[in-house]
């Protein structure tokens, strides 16, 4: 019995050993599991830190990048506004030496001849005259230098007032622009524009981006709707000459009727002559 009883103690102590020896392996391989575990764990996050220095780095560069060509853009930009500046200013130097040399000394006066027409029906017209000095050449030689030469041309003879509108009197070519185009007298070369000189009521512009031929009367103070705009570049209309005498025909030139459409007048206001004064 005893041998019997030392037997089954042997064999269970045999089996808790085993038991305890199965536990102590189980137990190192979760400790090397997660120790793998934990080294996975590290190397993922350095190859995370890693990826997003990385990543960092690539942002930085394109933002150098993006720099160095707004840079050379900006640079580029610089150099063309310079060569416009440049060419603008050499051309407002030729124009007023053209004036002087053409026309001597300023002031420079140009009278209109204008033929308005009477009553509703507008059946006879009445001659008024208004007389306009040009802008100084100091502000605006290029424009006046442009102007001189149409009025003595005779560019404008026998052209008109054609529209009415809320804010100008507008004078047209009558589709005759080619008669400007063959002397070069058409248009500006540039929108030329001075602060000294805005569009002040009973001025005289010169319409549009093309910078002419086409031009009017400022009717109320337009020096906020044509002169410069916010855009780059963007000069607003030329203002050359100011009505000096005959305020009163462009006011009574105002009060014509119209298309209340489009501002046409209803019977145009016809420039008989144009005459630069001596």
């Amino acid at each position: 019995w005893i041998y019997i009883k030392t037997n089954e103690i042997r064999n269970t102590i045999e089996l808790i050993s085993n038991e305890r020896d199965e536990l102590l392996a189980k137990n190192r391989l979760m400790h090397e599991g997660k120790d793998a575990l934990s080294r996975k764990t590290r190397l993922l996050e350095r190859r995370l830190v890693d990826e997003e220095r990385k990543r960092k780095e690539e942002r930085l560069k394109a933002s150098r990048d993006l720099l160095s060509i707004q840079l050379k853009m900006n640079t580029a930009e610089t150099k063309s506004q310079k060569v416009n500046r440049v060419l603008k200013e050499e051309i407002q130097k030729q124009s007023r030496r053209e004036v002087l040399e053409k026309f001597g000394p300023g002031p420079y006066h140009v009278q209109f001849e204008m033929e308005i027409p009477v009553g509703k029906e507008g059946g006879s017209m009445e001659t008024h005259l208004i007389t306009a000095e040009m802008a100084p050449l100091d502000f605006m030689p290029h424009s006046v230098n442009l102007f001189l030469r149409q009025i003595s041309h005779g560019m404008w003879d026998g052209k008109e007032i054609h529209k009415n509108r809320e804010h100008i009197l507008m004078a047209r070519t009558q589709d005759k622009i080619a008669d400007f185009s063959k002397d070069q007298i058409d248009k500006l070369s540039f929108r030329e524009h001075s602060e000294e000189y805005p569009h002040k009521k009973y001025t005289l512009g010169y319409a549009g981006k093309t910078g002419g031929p086409n031009w009017y009367f400022n009717k109320i103070d337009n020096s906020e709707w044509h002169g410069p705009g916010p855009n780059e570049g963007d000069e607003g209309d030329a203002c050359f000459a100011t009505v000096i005498s005959g305020k009163h025909v462009v006011d009574k030139m105002g009060n014509l009727p119209t298309n209340e459409k489009d501002g046409l007048l209803i019977q145009p206001v016809k420039i008989r002559k144009a005459t630069i004064l001596q």
